[in-house]
């Protein structure tokens, strides 16, 4: 079950950020590292809330009152833990970002920002208590055999859309390794050129063969 609600969230994360940021471009952009519909980075934190937040929700130990406090907080620790170490992740093994809040205040290496962890924090509120009861609901009704068939399916196009964007991805890797290359070693010419200029531009300190020709004559001579 874990594994469809992956796959679940993670295409509804892509659907809502692909829109939203559609709107703001006023064009239809297809947000996320994979090429289908699917940002595995929402599959990943709904599955994250479901396995750390549900024992708080369903706590008879914790208050009712200071449940949705606690969960807040705690949702904001989560998302904040898994957006940054998947940053770190494909920086590393691409060179590449998918996002960067360097522009924003509070933030920690650009990874992650305080504006966007609040965020976090609304969202997983009405996921625990809006979004994700109505959908265990429905997909609890699904027969066992049906879900191990849509799970054969929907991996095995996960899989091959993955290969795919880590070629593609190694690819644009190189290419920035190859650019970065090429860039260090202009840089070295150019240093290299103006210190030729420089030396050039600068007067000698030895006289002109002029000088030394006539230094030995009286000065009235001149």
């Amino acid at each position: 079950m874990y594994v469809l609600y992956f796959f679940f969230y993670s295409a509804a994360g892509w659907l809502m950020e692909s829109i939203y940021c559609s709107l703001a471009k006023r064009k239809w952009i297809n947000r996320g590292f994979l090429t289908g519909p699917m940002c595995p980075i929402y599959g990943t934190g709904a599955v994250a809330f479901l396995i750390c937040l549900s024992p708080i929700k369903e706590s008879y130990a914790v208050p009712s009152a200071l449940k949705p406090i606690l969960l807040f907080i705690v949702g904001i620790i989560v998302a904040d833990i898994v957006e940054f170490i998947t940053s770190v992740l494909m920086e590393k093994l691409f060179h590449a970002r998918w996002w960067d809040y360097s522009d924003r205040k509070f933030n920690i290496q650009g990874r992650i920002c305080l504006r966007n962890s609040l965020y976090w924090g609304i969202a997983t509120l009405v996921f625990l208590y809006i979004v994700h009861p109505p959908v265990e609901e429905i997909i609890s009704m699904i027969p066992a055999n049906i879900v191990y068939i849509i799970l054969g399916l929907i991996f095995s196009v996960f899989l091959a859309d993955l290969i795919n964007a880590v070629r593609t991805a190694l690819d644009i890797r190189k290419l920035m390794d190859k650019m970065r290359s090429m860039k260090d070693t202009l840089e070295q010419k150019m240093a290299e050129f103006q210190q030729i200029h420089s030396d050039i531009k600068e007067p000698s300190l030895e006289p002109d063969k002029a000088t030394r020709r006539f230094s030995h004559m009286p000065k009235r001579w001149f």
